[in-house]
């Protein structure tokens, strides 16, 4: 699972994942991180506070419902 980081300032915004790897993000580009770069780090939170960066995260993905199961749920609904 990635994370999408957009830099929304006017500068290079330099930032070091949980690897220790770092990242120089250009004004306006975006790059792609692992999860567990982004999770717990206290720097991209506080660049993301200040509204330097966008974090993208990937919501979880919710089970398709057919039609038919759509139709049970109207019904049951209308019933109440």
């Amino acid at each position: 699972m990635t994370h999408t980081l957009k830099n929304l300032s006017r500068r290079l915004v330099s930032l070091r994942g949980n690897s220790g790897q770092s990242w120089h993000i250009p004004p306006g580009a975006s790059v792609e991180l692992p999860a567990f770069e982004v999770a717990e780090n206290a720097k991209l939170r506080k660049l993301e506070e200040r509204l330097l960066i966008k974090v993208a995260r990937p919501e979880a993905k919710q089970p398709e419902r057919d039609d038919e199961d759509q139709d049970r749920g109207r019904r049951s609904r209308s019933k109440r």
